[in-house]
């Protein structure tokens, strides 16, 4: 159930990204040139490593109990920190652009 619903809302979520790109004019294909930017799923996907990693934290800082047995601290750090890394190192990538022109055939002309 809770997988369906997590599909749910991305799709949802990434149909509305992608529909506002559009109305803002940030995504153009034509047959003469374009320009697109990075699939809104990489902004929802960044988001949700974001969304996990602070609430690893929260819990983490809420219950320090849970963390007392051996090894729990370390795998706690490491997952908290490999969310945030994955986070880093997506986000950043959502702001790409691409541009193109039509190509031109071998007399110079499109």
């Amino acid at each position: 159930m809770l997988e369906a619903i997590l599909v749910g809302a991305l799709t949802l979520g990434g149909a509305i990204i992608a529909r506002n790109l559009v109305r803002r004019s940030e995504v153009r294909v034509g047959a003469d040139a374009g320009h697109t930017r990075m699939s809104p799923y990489v902004l929802l996907f960044g988001l949700l490593h974001a969304v996990v990693a602070a609430r690893l934290l929260v819990l983490g800082l809420a219950w320090p109990e849970t963390l007392r047995e051996p090894g729990e601290f370390n795998a706690w750090l490491g997952i908290v920190a490999g969310f945030f890394f994955g986070c880093s190192m997506i986000l950043p990538f959502t702001r790409h652009t691409w541009q193109w022109d039509a190509p031109r055939n071998s007399h110079g002309t499109s």
